[in-house]
């Protein structure tokens, strides 16, 4: 795991929303074109395959998307010492700053670093053997 991924897991969120927003709304117009289908003169085939598609696509993302920050909780759900996990569910999935997490946790700021720095080193050593 890496501290960018790991710092991707809010902005991974919240495009789970986004995507889940504009799948609804696609789905809107879906589902509006089909009430006014049989009452149209024309019924735009061309449009329902785009629209279709864009929900294909939505789909796939928010997938991976889901995949992404699962693999991000399980990796902070794994880490066996309690406080540095906490650590870093205040960091990267609450977005607190270093410095809020050790007045939160009556720690020196240095030592958030520190802890954060060693649990990311023990993640890469663990990946390459």
């Amino acid at each position: 795991m890496t501290k960018k991924l790991l710092k991707q897991h809010r902005a991974l969120k919240r495009e789970m929303e986004e995507l889940n927003i504009k799948i609804f709304q696609e789905q809107e117009k879906e589902e509006m074109s089909k009430k006014d289908f049989p009452y149209i003169e024309r019924y735009d085939v061309e449009q329902e395959y785009i629209r279709k598609k864009l929900i294909n696509e939505y789909n796939e993302r928010k997938t991976k998307v889901e995949k992404e920050t699962l693999e991000i909780e399980s990796f902070i759900s794994s880490i066996p010492d309690a406080e540095t996990r906490l650590i870093f569910q205040y960091s990267f999935i609450d977005g607190m700053k270093q410095r809020e997490i050790a007045e939160k946790l009556h720690m020196e700021r240095s030592s958030i670093s520190k802890k954060i720095t060693e649990i990311l080193q023990l993640s890469q050593k663990s990946v390459l053997y």
